[in-house]
């Protein structure tokens, strides 16, 4: 899994303003930062509150605290972030900072496979994966809510990471898609939806493929807000 330690490494997923060294050129750097800060303010965040009677039995159970995230129409299917240690309260928060990537395969219940090496991309661009399987860099093209990719190789499956910073203020970028079905040659476009999945589920990691429902889950939809709350207890998802 790719890991973003700093906003300067984050930032060549929005920026390409960087000289062949991946030194900032200072006539790119009020473009830089103005990006950032459209980047930064959007930003999403949810508050996980679980009850005190439930928190505790849960992890001594084995039950990590799972977030998916929507692509377009389609079923959730990666666990983008499985935690097995976490509080009372927990706040999950991400930006639209991606990656692209190929994959060979899907199958549920795997730990997703990154076959073609990732790119950096940002909504409303395109990258193209040519006849040896390399992506090229991204650049400007495709519907401006999707990322799009160029196929030329031939039958694989698109993948997309995307940055999320956990309960312990951890940043990771980590898969949270896959096609379940091998895309061909041509022009596919997959389109992130601020839509989350939430569950508790036991013996499952981050990058995990699925398929079908998970237990006892919510779907919470920021699509039009910043941040949103929800309370598990008792079994039951609320409002507080």
């Amino acid at each position: 899994m790719s890991k973003l330690h700093n906003d300067r490494e984050a930032g060549r997923a929005w920026s390409k303003q960087a000289d062949g060294e991946g030194t900032i050129n200072p006539a790119g750097l009020n473009h830089e930062a103005a990006l950032q800060a459209n980047v930064s303010a959007q930003q999403k965040t949810v508050t996980i509150q679980i009850d005190s009677n439930d928190v505790g039995r849960l992890q001594q159970s084995g039950h990590n605290l799972c977030f998916a995230k929507k692509i377009g129409t389609a079923p959730y299917n990666v666990v983008w972030q499985s935690y097995g240690r976490y509080l009372g309260s927990n706040n999950f928060s991400w930006r639209p900072i991606f990656q692209l990537f190929g994959s060979n395969m899907f199958r549920g219940n795997a730990e997703v496979q990154i076959a073609t090496g990732m790119v950096s991309i940002d909504l409303g661009e395109q990258s193209t994966l040519d006849y040896n399987g390399v992506l090229s860099e991204a650049v400007a093209g495709g519907p401006a809510a999707s990322i799009t990719i160029n196929n030329d190789y031939g039958q694989i499956h698109a993948g997309l990471t995307q940055l999320s910073t956990g309960p312990d203020g951890s940043q990771a970028s980590t898969p949270i898609y896959v096609t379940p079905d091998p895309i061909r040659q041509g022009t596919t476009s997959l389109t992130p939806a601020d839509r989350l999945l939430v569950w508790f589920e036991q013996r499952i990691t981050t990058g995990t493929m699925f398929s079908g429902e998970r237990p006892n889950a919510v779907e919470i939809d920021l699509t039009a807000a910043s941040s949103a709350r929800r309370l598990y207890q008792g079994g039951r998802w609320t409002t507080p």
